[in-house]
């Protein structure tokens, strides 16, 4: 009788251990299709979530595009603008520059007190010649080297201060060269050069001519008369 009972017990004890087995498979089933089912949405929700980031990510990209555009086209004109008002300033400047040039003559004829026809534009390294009173008398009292300049600075270039230098310190003489000399070299090598040329031209027809055949001479017509 004992061992029934134990046996029972045994028995209801598997059935219970069977049947709490089946409740945690079913609770570890739950949990996984409910862990599934979250990872699922959690899925979706990080999709849905990229892609409205995305969204106003280009729609932030497209808003600052247009903006860099319209600042970038303001840049361009305000810099079109000023690169134009600059070309026209440094127009101004030059033409001024060259009227300047120009009119230096009249301008510091009286300063200097020599009459304007007495100045020799020659532009580098300086600017004028004035040769004071060749113009009125025919007399030279002094010779000017004038640079002019129409900037704000004066300041010379090297080649102006090597003039001036020069100038200063009397490094400055008169020279008279004949060239009549060397033209007449010039005209004597010319002359041989055309001669064996020409001598060598004939040369050349005379082969020509010597290498081609003669030409026939037609033999005059014989006519005979008959008397009627």
């Amino acid at each position: 009788m004992l061992e029934v009972i134990l046996l029972f017990i045994v028995i209801v004890l598997a059935l219970v251990l069977y049947h709490e087995r089946a409740k945690v498979r079913l609770i570890q089933q739950e949990f996984e299709m409910q862990k599934r089912a979250l990872e699922e949405q959690l899925r979706r929700e990080i999709a849905a979530r990229e892609e409205l980031l995305r969204r106003e990510l280009a729609v932030k990209e497209e808003q600052l595009r247009k903006e860099a555009e319209l600042k970038l086209a303001e840049w361009i004109k305000e810099k079109e603008r000023e690169i134009r008002e600059d070309a026209i300033r440094r127009s101004v400047a030059v033409l001024l520059g060259r009227v300047g040039e120009q009119m230096a003559p009249l301008l510091m004829s009286r300063e200097l007190n020599f009459d304007p026809r007495d100045c020799r534009y020659i532009g580098t390294p300086v600017d004028y010649v004035v040769f004071k009173g060749l113009s009125d008398r025919g007399e030279v009292e002094e010779i000017l080297f004038v640079e002019v300049k129409t900037g704000k600075s004066s300041s010379l270039s090297e080649r102006e201060r090597a003039v001036r230098k020069a100038v200063e310190n009397k490094r400055v003489r008169w020279v008279t060269y004949n060239l009549r000399d060397a033209v007449e070299k010039i005209g004597t090598f010319l002359e041989r050069d055309i001669k064996s040329v020409v001598e060598g031209q004939m040369q050349e027809r005379l082969r020509e001519s010597a290498q081609s055949p003669a030409e026939k001479v037609p033999e005059p017509a014989i006519f005979s008369i008959e008397n009627s």
